[in-house]
């Protein structure tokens, strides 16, 4: 088989896409599908390349080989509904974390401008505190919520890429059979033909050789034609110059306008014979490039078609063992790729784990230090009502202590008192036994003597006795009432020394909060700190505490 055909076929065929074809399957992604879409769109193709295209990959074989596989669902398409859904799933986790956020920020910034706006410790405290345990929950939701969709993620794009590898892989090689069963076929029509083709050229050469001896003469005539116009022109112009010189000799003007009809009449004879021979030649031309193109063009178009529909299966082959070793070495770079990505997004996760420790951990330490300010903040109002309370407390206090210093001075003088009237006790006991000793010697003395005038004596006597008697009863009366005044003078004391030593050490543990709150600046300056120099990762929320510490210690 002979090379000149072939790439003549070659320069006169358009120009084959190669692989590119397959992004019109029906197994491409379809990012790749839009791509050849538009590219195809934005081109302008020639309408013998697009039937030859079609021809070329719709055939009837092709067609029945592509119909089982059409039918069934690929995997790819369930990785596509896969990912939609998993889409679908991460855009409402992300609105509902979205509207808990807002929803809790906005309430978070209604309850503060309450607490602004309101006492310490009211009922707005417990409802801010609600809405920012569900802040945190949210938070806390959407934190585990993350690694489970990178790795519902991961999980589908590699089944979309293991089932999009075997696909293509499938479809390149039912498409590199036929295109081989294709290719032997074409060549064995282009070796039945050839030697037809070789007969029809030996049968044309002959008439070919005339063909091109008749175009010479054409060419020779068409030079005697030019040569015999330019001596017309100039005979024509010679004839008008003389006809002006001499326009008074009409011999000369005959003559000349003889020679000039002569010249008219030959070149008229030349014409008609030039146009004779010239239909002839064109008529013969006609009717054999009418003969050789009809029997060329046939036998031309043919040879095109084959050499065409080779030099395209044979390029398309080229491309698709090219294709397919190319996506060998793809798919060996691309597990080294996901590989890579594996070991950085295990890399990642075990930072974004250790920021976000970090992070809870600062977070935690602040809601701490923020719960202690709180519980500081309301011990300290509780301590201070209580300071309020004992300093009134102290105040009666210290009037009661110039009370009982009085009872104290009231005490010493009716302990004097009672001792002197103790004395004038036991003075007015002696005198009592002394009494009852002298009644009982006359009352001895009257037994025995039995004597007569006594009665006054005893009289007078008993009459004593019972003044002894009323006086000492006064006077334990009266020593029971100053011991009962003593003790409870001596209570009062003793309870105002306790509430006198409580006081004290609510004095102690207000100040001890004092130096408490002290510490707990010097902290959260130091947490400020280093936040600005750039340890902490969430400096809106330093800041929003630390404006909701400064509210709370003016407040106190």
């Amino acid at each position: 088989m002979s090379q000149v055909p072939l790439s003549t076929a070659a320069t006169m065929s358009p120009a084959y896409e190669g692989p590119k074809g397959l992004g019109y399957s029906q197994y491409a992604s379809p990012a790749l599908r839009k791509v050849q879409l538009a590219v195809a769109s934005a081109a302008t193709p020639s309408g013998s390349a697009d039937t030859d295209y079609a021809t070329t990959i719709a055939t009837k074989e092709q067609l029945a080989v592509m119909g089982p596989f059409a039918a069934t669902l690929p995997a790819a398409d369930l990785a596509v509904e896969q990912g939609a859904a998993l889409k679908k799933e991460v855009e409402q986790h992300t609105a509902k974390f979205s509207r808990a956020m807002s929803s809790a920020v906005e309430n978070t910034r209604q309850l503060l401008n309450l607490l602004r706006e309101a006492t310490p410790g009211a009922k707005e405290i417990d409802h801010l505190w609600q809405e920012l345990e569900q802040l945190f929950e949210a938070a806390n939701d959407a934190k585990t919520a993350l690694p489970e969709f990178i790795e519902k993620q991961r999980d589908n794009m590699s089944l979309y890429h293991s089932s999009m590898m075997n696909e293509i892989i499938r479809e390149t090689q039912q498409e590199l059979n036929l295109q081989y069963k294709k290719a032997n076929t074409q060549h064995s029509l282009m070796l039945e033909q050839q030697d037809a083709f070789q007969n029809y050229k030996a049968q044309t050469a002959p008439k070919l050789m005339e063909v091109e001896s008749l175009q010479e003469r054409v060419s020779r005539l068409t030079l005697e034609k030019g040569n015999f116009r330019t001596e017309v022109d100039k005979y024509k112009g010679l004839l008008e110059q003389e006809s002006a010189r001499n326009a008074k000799d009409p011999k000369i003007i005959g003559d000349l306008q003889k020679e000039f009809d002569t010249l008219v009449a030959s070149k008229e004879q030349l014409h008609a014979q030039n146009e004779t021979l010239r239909k002839t030649t064109t008529d013969m031309l006609e009717q054999l490039k009418t003969t050789e193109q009809r029997v060329i063009d046939r036998f031309a178009n043919e040879l095109k078609v084959k050499a065409e529909q080779l030099q395209k299966e044979t390029v398309k082959t080229t491309s698709l063992n090219i294709l397919v070793n190319s996506l060998k070495d793809t798919e060996s770079n691309v597990r080294k790729e996901v590989e890579k990505l594996k070991n950085e997004n295990r890399l990642l996760s075990v930072n974004y784990s250790s920021l976000a420790s970090e992070h809870a951990a600062t977070f935690t330490k602040m809601n701490e230090q923020t719960k202690k300010i709180e519980s500081l903040t309301t011990e300290i109002d509780s301590l201070q009502k209580q300071n309020t309370d004992l300093q009134t407390e102290l105040e009666k206090a210290t009037a009661l202590e110039e009370t009982r210093s009085e009872l104290q001075k009231a005490k010493s003088d009716l302990v004097k008192q009672l001792d002197s009237v103790a004395a004038e006790l036991k003075k007015s006991q002696d005198d009592a036994k002394a009494a009852q000793s002298e009644v009982q010697v006359l009352k001895a003395e009257l037994a025995i003597k039995a004597a007569a005038p006594i009665v006054s004596n005893h009289k007078a006597l008993q009459e004593k006795y019972l003044a002894l008697e009323e006086k000492h009863r006064g006077t334990e009366t009266a020593l029971a009432e100053w011991t009962e005044l003593a003790k409870r003078s001596y209570q009062e004391y003793k309870d105002m020394l306790s509430t006198h030593k409580a006081a004290e050490k609510c004095k102690q543990d207000a100040h001890d909060k004092e130096m408490q709150i002290i510490d707990l600046k010097h902290q959260l300056a130091a947490a400020k700190a280093s936040q600005s120099n750039g340890v902490g990762a969430a400096g809106g929320d330093t800041a929003y505490w630390k404006q909701k510490y400064e509210n709370l210690l003016t407040s106190i």
